[in-house]
């Protein structure tokens, strides 16, 4: 395996540009922050599988065929890797567990809903606000993308409580802070990953 094969506990961070993408970044972008860059995610449970919540249900994908459907729709995509401290075994295994113990959940429309919500009030406020996520993060086996990879970090100890509501836009951004600091590196990305930072610095 190179430095660029994914390995279980990578995170993969995907964006779009259709319309229902385009107004997912909307929703999660707050006044004078910097382009959403992350309006999906899911992880590695494998070196060539992944573990995503897509609507209709939770499913595990094989990445060679998921990444050649991105690049074929248009997608981006970045992978990142926790590196410091680096995952064990151990902690590998808790985290594929938790994922695949989801595969078959049923997609949570009311959370997806309850972010969009969230996101309108964090627009007024100019912070992130949490609460129609708490609200209607309580459904049984229902997840959204952002809350099963969340989720599955807090059961092994590597995000805090809150994170594990938080959308795709505030883990990247958390991981960028991590990434400053040397606890999290870009394993591999596609080459349009970075434009619309490229995009503010060309105008």
């Amino acid at each position: 395996m190179n430095d660029r094969t994914p390995q279980c506990g990578d995170e993969l961070h995907t964006r779009g540009n259709g319309a229902f993408h385009r107004l997912q970044a909307w929703f999660v972008e707050l006044p004078r922050e910097d382009p959403t860059l992350s309006t999906h995610v899911a992880a590695f449970v494998s070196n060539s599988k992944i573990i995503e919540a897509v609507s209709p249900k939770v499913r595990e994908v094989e990445w060679p065929i998921y990444k050649a459907w991105l690049n074929d729709n248009g997608f981006e995509w970045c992978i990142l890797r926790m590196e410091e401290p680096p995952l064990s075994e151990d902690d590998q295994a808790k985290f594929r567990s938790a994922l695949q113990s989801a595969v078959g959940h049923s997609y949570s429309k009311v959370e997806l809903v309850g972010q969009a919500l969230d996101g309108l009030i964090s627009k007024v406020f100019c912070r992130e606000v949490h609460l129609f996520r708490n609200l209607v993060d309580v459904v049984p086996q229902t997840v959204i993308c952002s809350g099963l990879i969340g989720h599955a970090w807090v059961q092994i100890g590597r995000l805090q409580s809150y994170m594990g509501r938080a959308n795709p836009d505030e883990l990247w951004d958390f991981r960028e802070e991590q990434m400053v600091i040397g606890e999290v590196r870009s394993v591999d990305h596609s080459r349009g990953w970075t434009e619309p930072f490229d995009d503010l610095k060309d105008s």
